[in-house]
């Protein structure tokens, strides 16, 4: 394995989005190619009637129907999935697009995450599903509702990623943000949008404006805490969740963790979307997956998952001096179980971008939340040696635009730098990473 100061160990799915109505594929309908555990690609498609045909290195056959066993219809709400195991093919077509094949080694790789059109009315699914309000939500019985209908960025933002030409893209998780119907007097901002965990809801905030970067290239998807069960959790198990569909109601608290490796790119992928912020609770959950991701080889490897082990937050009230530190469960697992051969964790949870390094043990943080959902309170200037929970602050860049992130390999194979890219793909930060350290500085 060749070394590039960060290599990929991981799980990752890569979603191809196909369309098709009685047979044939539409061109409305979303295509992507996701890679599952044991280093498997699927090819899978949402459509609104039987399962399309596909062309694997010239072959055609048809794509198979995702239902529950004995089932022949899809879960109640959402629209029928189709999938084929295309693991070793060279080409792959549907409707004429042509779905690009991870390569051996990625050179080019989008990440990005919390995409969705926040609609939420606190109070109404806060306190079972999400009890400690870590992203943002107004006090219980408010309404936070973004402007979905003229000012939400996401597909700018998936269309510039897209025109980048990525080898690879890695979603950090939180798709689905319209939770509550449109308020009455918030027509102008979200009047006609779909809400819950249904197809509607699902093509409005994540397929339908993400449709163009889905056929870029292979995808690696995160679950995020917005999938959790209670949540959005069971239209994440249909649509994207890398296992077997086993019934119509399904959907697990914990995702298995797993490892994909292509190349010298190896990830670890984890379910981080139950980890509780503060204080930590089910420590020994995550340290079992951590021991777990120790014994799977990796080297110079990305640590993927939704919530960050090292991030900062402004404080209660948009305090942007007192700083809040994320997430305690986790970083407790870690210090029971670091795990060897990590170059780099990568999450979002937190809707803005930061780039960290630490004078104590840890590997570098990024946080990559900007995709398009309502962006957290700035952050003010934050000094070396601030303690970012177990971990002491050396280094931190931070912004609080709408985009997404572009590592790109050295042309020497020697490394990797990270593009911090604003909505229509403008390179606003150029930033390495390298044994450990981290250092930012804006494009030219």
């Amino acid at each position: 394995m060749t070394k590039r100061g960060m290599h990929y160990g991981a799980a990752m799915i890569v979603t191809l989005l196909v369309g098709a109505a009685g047979g044939s594929a539409a061109a409305a309908d979303p295509v992507w190619l996701e890679i599952v555990p044991e280093g498997r690609v699927l090819a899978r498609t949402v459509v609104s009637a039987g399962c399309p045909t596909i062309s694997v290195d010239g072959k055609t056959s048809t794509m198979s129907a995702r239902l529950a066993t004995g089932s022949n219809t899809p879960p109640p709400g959402q629209r029928l999935t189709c999938q084929i195991d295309v693991t070793g093919a060279g080409k792959v077509a549907v409707a004429g697009i042509k779905l690009r094949m991870p390569p051996k080694n990625p050179k080019r790789i989008v990440v990005l995450g919390d995409t969705g059109c926040r609609i939420k009315v606190s109070g109404k699914v806060d306190a079972a599903a999400d009890p400690d309000h870590d992203d943002g939500d107004a006090a219980a019985g408010k309404a936070k509702v973004q402007d979905c209908n003229t000012d939400w960025p996401f597909q700018t933002v998936a269309d510039s990623a897209a025109a980048s030409k990525p080898d690879l893209v890695v979603h950090v998780g939180d798709y689905l943000y319209r939770e509550s119907p449109c308020p009455s007097g918030d027509n102008k901002e979200c009047g006609g949008s779909p809400s819950g965990d249904n197809w509607p809801t699902w093509h409005a905030d994540f397929f339908k404006p993400a449709k163009n970067l889905l056929a870029a290239a292979p995808w690696v998807f995160v679950r995020g805490n917005h999938e959790i069960c209670k949540r959005a959790g069971k239209g994440w198990s249909y649509y994207l969740a890398p296992d077997a569909y086993a019934s119509n109601d399904q959907c697990a608290d914990l995702a298995p963790a797993y490892a994909v490796k292509i190349g010298d790119f190896h990830a670890w992928i984890y379910d981080s979307s139950l980890a509780d912020d503060s204080p930590a609770k089910d420590v020994g959950t995550y340290k079992a997956i951590y021991q777990q991701a120790a014994a799977a080889g990796l080297s110079h490897a990305w640590l993927i998952s939704h919530r960050p082990l090292w991030a900062l937050k402004a404080g209660p009230k948009g305090d942007r001096e007192n700083f809040q530190t994320l997430n305690a469960t986790l970083q407790a697992a870690w210090a029971a179980a670091p795990i060897a051969g990590i170059d780099l964790s990568i999450a979002g949870h937190t809707h803005m971008f930061e780039l960290m390094s630490f004078s104590t043990s840890q590997p570098p943080q990024l946080v990559i939340g900007n995709g398009g959902t309502m962006l957290a309170r700035k952050l003010k200037a934050v000094p070396a040696g601030q303690q970012v929970g177990t971990a002491t602050l050396a280094n931190i860049e931070t912004a609080d635009d709408f985009g997404y992130g572009l590592f790109e390999a050295d042309a020497k194979g020697g490394g990797w730098s990270l593009q911090l890219h604003n909505s229509k793909g403008k390179k606003k930060l150029v930033c390495n990473i390298s044994d450990g350290k981290t250092s930012c500085s804006k494009a030219p």
